[in-house]
C-alpha cells in the first residue's frame, strides 16, 4: 500500500514487453497504461502517482480489480471482491465481472455473499465445511435454499449431494 499506483499497476506485470525489456521498465507506458486504469475503471486518485493508501477501500479495490482485469487474462479468481466497500463500489465491480464474463472469459467467485453469488453465477457451487455439498444453476434454486446449504443444511428432501463435481 505505500507504493504508488505506478508500481501497483505494474506488479504483474513486470516481464511483459510491453512495460519493461533488457532491464529496464518503460515508465513511460506503465504511466499510460496506469492513466488508462484511471479513467476507464473510474478510480478516484489524482493520477498515477498516487500512493494506494491514499485512497479509499472502494477505490482501492476499483484499482485491483483494473489491473488484474487490464491483463485480460482467460481466467479471474476474484476472493471475496466487494467485501468492505461501499454500495456505488459494489455495484461497480459486480458489473466488470459480469462484462468479464459476458467477453467469454472465466470468473471463479468466491465469496460469502448470497445475493451476489445469486446475481453473478451461471453456475454456483456451494461448500460446507470443506466439501462441496452441491452445484447448480442458481437460477433453479431460490435464495433460501441457497442458504440452507450454506449454513449446512440438506437439499433435496434430506439428501446431501455428494460433493463430487458432476461428469
Amino acid at each position: 500500500m505505500d507504493l504508488d499506483l505506478n508500481h501497483n499497476g505494474l506488479l504483474g506485470n513486470q516481464h511483459s514487453r510491453e512495460f519493461s525489456g533488457r532491464f529496464k521498465i518503460f515508465w513511460s507506458e506503465v504511466r499510460s497504461y496506469v492513466r488508462d486504469l484511471i479513467k476507464r475503471y473510474d478510480v478516484k486518485a489524482d493520477g498515477p502517482r498516487s500512493r494506494a493508501d491514499s485512497l479509499s477501500g472502494g477505490n482501492k479495490q476499483k484499482f485491483i480489480v483494473a489491473r488484474e482485469l487490464g491483463r485480460d487474462p482467460p481466467l479471474l479468481i476474484a476472493a471475496q471482491p466487494t467485501r468492505g466497500v461501499d454500495v456505488s463500489a459494489i455495484k461497480f465491480i459486480q458489473n466488470q465481472l459480469l462484462d468479464f464474463r459476458q467477453r467469454g472469459r472465466a470468473v471463479l467467485l468466491i465469496t460469502s455473499e448470497l445475493e451476489a453469488a445469486m446475481q453473478l453465477s451461471d453456475r454456483l457451487a456451494v461448500m460446507y465445511e470443506g466439501s462441496i455439498v452441491d452445484i447448480f444453476d442458481p437460477s433453479h434454486r431460490r435464495p433460501e435454499e441457497v442458504g440452507l446449504l450454506m449454513a449446512g443444511g440438506n437439499s433435496d428432501n434430506g439428501k446431501r449431494k455428494s460433493n463430487q463435481f458432476p461428469e
